[in-house]
């Protein structure tokens, strides 16, 4: 079973997001409930991970250090 797919440019990145449920009518996979497969291209990103109080930023034009 496929959900929804979004699509579209927010602040400089495209964000496309699949929601599915292949696994409803398996009973050996009861266990999972929802995947969600985001892909997104971008320059800059950072996020913030509200329940764990944790956040990344990646920008791909800062060099790496080593």
């Amino acid at each position: 079973m496929l959900g929804y797919i979004d699509t579209y440019n927010k602040a400089g990145y495209w964000l496309s997001t699949l929601s599915a449920v292949p696994h409803c009518q398996d009973d050996t996979k009861r266990e999972f409930t929802h995947l969600v497969r985001v892909s997104l291209a971008y320059r800059k990103i950072e996020w913030e991970h509200v329940s764990t109080g944790t956040s990344g930023a990646d920008d791909w034009r800062a060099p790496l250090e080593a």
